[in-house]
């Protein structure tokens, strides 16, 4: 107990040594009164205390700041209330609730301190989590499922991921596949799931959302410099806040449960061959993985062995397994322990792999860095096989027993055609920003002119050569001209999703909301800059249902 507030026999009976202080008359006696306050405070058990001294100075001179002497109080008790609900002893911060103390943080403050072997987190509680961040999820079970999920403004378009959890539940509740283990299924967003929608999939399937933006995710680092202009073939910048999420950022979130699995929202899980958190306590297991194969992305592979080969040098790293960063776990579904990733030296790779910024400037995926994390931490025998078959929507991926089979294809025939005219839309907008700019040669009759008139505006005002101009798609040069240099269009803004986009897209061509399919294929044929292959349907009419499908439509006859 602090000096400060050691307990006194007076009188009726015990008060707090804070009731000695000189009764402010004074500014120096002000001073000293405030500061005994502020020491009793610091003691939950001081609260009865307080308000006795503050009913006695009351009665004494009415003292205009007793109001601030009274919210002191209701912080208190609100501080005792949060401490019992989340178990934390007195004086322990939320990084230490669950056992752990990151080893960047003083354990009495919570607060950065330097290490002998590790650096400072400059404000970070675990990689690429600010401090400050929202606690770890409150777990009703002590394992989970998780993914993020693009959200929208309508049920419709949660109609894959709701499919997602009827098959994942019907799998996972499947006794023929082990004893079944109660699980969280969490379901994470960018804050743009509308509540009415995210209560009505919580009843339906069970499932808790969790906005990921208190935890620092879908937040451009304050160390990371963007780029005004856009590189060739760069994804969207919330491609490269995903990787980051699903890199690192997941773990304060889900740091509370013993094992998590990740299963993206478009993945259809068919079988399996044991439940995979059976499987993975029975295996005493680190990491499982349903599918090992090769990084497709050049710039990954080039940059990241580098800058891992020097950084495994620099910190004398012995690996455990062997780094090489052509190969990794396809991470759309796997499962692990949470306990891993909160290792220092886990936590401490992934930190330094932050601060390069290099997720955002050369795509490096959660992919490579979490299996690059895993072989140089992990033994072999702690990573393991969990033999999952499903379907990958976005990535057109089917894996069964481990191995990639041929793409089933499941979208129904009228997405199909939705997404062919989406894509010859996407040809024709080099046009249409063209057009909009006003450049030589409006109204522009053929797509190629259009293409050359975007990269000649772009040549003359970014002063770039004509061999860089060139590494740009025609859709990438409208983008630029349109987002990037704010320039304005008729392209709607990239980060629309589901029946969002489709609504701003019929408003591209002056159409109403409730426009049908048909409708937007035949205005968008008579655009003077569209090309024969969207006028002679050739490829999909090969196919007789889609050739049925169009004719129902209405887009041929």
């Amino acid at each position: 107990m602090r000096p400060a507030c050691a307990s006194q026999r007076s009188g009726k009976g015990k008060r707090c040594a804070c009731s000695t202080a000189a009764s402010p008359g004074s500014d120096d006696d002000s001073d000293r009164f405030r500061q005994a306050l502020s020491e009793c405070t610091a003691d939950c058990g001081s609260v009865r205390r307080l308000l006795l001294e503050l009913r006695r100075q009351h009665r004494r001179s009415r003292l205009s700041w007793c109001p601030l002497l009274i919210a002191i109080a209701i912080v208190c008790c609100v501080h005792a209330f949060t401490q019992w609900l989340y178990s934390v002893e007195p004086g322990m911060s939320h990084l230490q609730a669950d056992g752990f103390t990151h080893p960047l943080y003083s354990a009495e403050a919570g607060m950065p301190q330097p290490q002998r072997d590790m650096p400072q987190a400059d404000g970070f509680i675990l990689a690429g989590v600010p401090n400050g961040s929202s606690l770890p999820i409150e777990p009703f079970a002590r394992y989970a499922a998780f993914t993020l999920i693009r959200g929208g403004a309508h049920r419709i378009d949660y109609s894959k991921y709701e499919f997602r959890c009827l098959a994942l539940h019907e799998v996972l509740h499947n006794a023929s596949y082990g004893t079944p283990v109660r699980f969280d299924d969490i379901a994470f967003h960018e804050g743009n799931v509308p509540a009415q929608i995210a209560a009505s999939i919580a009843a339906a399937h069970g499932v808790r959302f969790f906005d990921v933006r208190p935890y620092g995710a879908f937040k451009v680092p304050p160390f990371t410099r963007i780029w005004r202009v856009r590189k060739p073939s760069q994804y969207p910048i919330g491609y490269n806040h995903m990787c980051r999420f699903f890199a690192m950022q997941w773990v304060q979130a889900l740091r509370r449960y013993d094992l998590v699995m990740r299963i993206d929202e478009d993945v259809v899980v068919h079988r399996v061959s044991r439940n995979p958190f059976l499987h993975m306590l029975g295996a005493n297991g680190t990491y499982g993985y349903a599918f090992w194969t090769a990084e497709s992305h050049k710039e990954t592979v080039q940059t990241l062995r580098i800058w891992l080969n020097d950084y495994i040098n620099q910190h004398g790293i012995s690996t455990a397994q062997k780094v090489d960063v052509q190969w990794m776990y396809f991470t759309n579904v796997f499962i692990t322990r949470v306990d891993w990733w909160l290792q220092p030296q886990v936590q401490r790779f992934l930190l330094d792999v932050d601060k390069t910024s290099h997720i955002y400037w050369h795509r490096w995926g959660d992919a490579p860095l979490q299996t690059s994390a895993l072989h140089m931490f992990a033994p072999a025998s702690k990573i393991v096989f969990i033999e999952i078959d499903y379907s990958h929507g976005s990535t057109r991926n089917e894996i069964k027993q481990g191995k990639e089979a041929k793409y089933e294809e499941s979208m129904a025939l009228s997405e199909r055609l939705y997404n062919k005219i989406m894509n010859e839309i996407d040809a024709l907008m080099p046009c249409m920003v063209a057009d909009h700019l006003g450049l030589s040669g409006t109204p522009f009759q053929r797509e190629g002119d259009a293409n050359d008139a975007l990269r000649g505006f772009l040549m003359l005002n970014l002063t770039l050569s004509m061999e860089e101009v060139g590494l740009y798609s025609p859709n990438e040069l409208a983008r630029i001209v349109q987002n990037d240099l704010g320039l304005g269009g008729p392209m709607p803004p990239e980060g629309l999703v589901g029946l969002e986009h489709r609504s701003a897209m019929l408003r591209t061509f002056g159409l109403a909301p409730n426009a049908t399919d048909g409708l937007l294929w035949r205005t968008v044929s008579k655009h003077p800059c569209v090309g024969s292959k969207i006028k002679d349907n050739s490829g999909f009419l090969n196919n007789k249902d889609g050739e049925a499908t169009m004719k129902k439509l209405g887009l041929i006859r």
